[in-house]
């Protein structure tokens, strides 16, 4: 808050320390003040990066979660079309095993990975 002075009020940390030459007499002192304000911004914005790391981490394990299963989905599948291409030949006449073969190709299409 501004005076008619010029003065403002500062929400600030102090620390004074005594100066003293070799002898121990005291010649002086020491003053260090801190801005808390500036402070506190600054571990606010500390934990703000914190926390955008940490959900990047966890976007980034469940990136690699989903690409897993998806990589084992796509194996089971292929072991499922391979078994699909050697059945066909033998299916000859029974139309509802090529019905259901031919179902097995279009969830194949129907669900590329």
């Amino acid at each position: 808050m501004a005076s008619a002075q010029g003065w403002r009020a500062v929400l600030a940390s102090v620390v004074i320390d005594c100066i003293r030459d070799e002898r121990g007499e005291l010649v002086g002192f020491a003053k260090i003040t801190r801005d808390i304000p500036n402070s506190m911004n600054a571990r606010r914005r500390l934990e703000e990066a914190r926390e955008q790391l940490f959900q990047a981490q966890k976007m980034e394990a469940i990136g690699q979660l989903t690409g897993g299963v998806a990589h084992d989905f796509n194996n089971l599948l292929t072991i499922i079309l391979g078994g699909a291409d050697m059945a066909e030949p033998l299916v000859r006449d029974n139309e509802k095993l090529k019905r259901l073969i031919g179902n097995m190709r279009h969830a194949q299409n129907a669900a590329p990975i």
